[in-house]
Formats: structure tokens, C-alpha cells, sequence
């Protein structure tokens, strides 16, 4: 499926901002779920589907 040049633009300006947040230690608008980090133990992370556990997460990568 082909994505539009301005939706790949908004998308990525979005990461951006959200890996920002994440740098500044803010929480980002869509962290609303709760998970167990291997790394940090539990943490907000976006709504999961995987059942509630993670191996990392971008606090761990940044």
C-alpha cells in the first residue's frame, strides 16, 4: 500500500517529537498502558498487544 508524501512527513515529525518527549524524560500523549520492562521493571509504554511484557522499551534506548 502506497502512503502519501505528507502522511510519511506527519508521521516521522511525530516520532520526532515523541523521541524528544522521551529524551526529556516527559511521557509522551499515547504511553497509556503499563508493562514489566526486563531492563527497568514496570513502566508506561504504548497500548501493548503482547500480553504485558517487553525486553526494552525507549527509555532503555536512549
Amino acid at each position: 500500500m502506497k502512503i502519501g508524501m505528507t502522511i510519511r512527513i506527519t508521521l516521522w515529525v511525530d516520532l520526532l517529537h515523541k523521541n524528544n518527549l522521551i529524551k526529556q524524560g516527559k511521557l509522551p500523549d499515547n504511553f497509556t498502558a503499563i508493562t514489566y520492562c526486563t531492563q527497568c521493571g514496570y513502566v508506561y509504554v504504548p497500548a501493548l498487544v503482547n500480553g504485558g511484557k517487553v525486553l526494552g522499551y525507549p527509555w532503555c534506548w536512549n
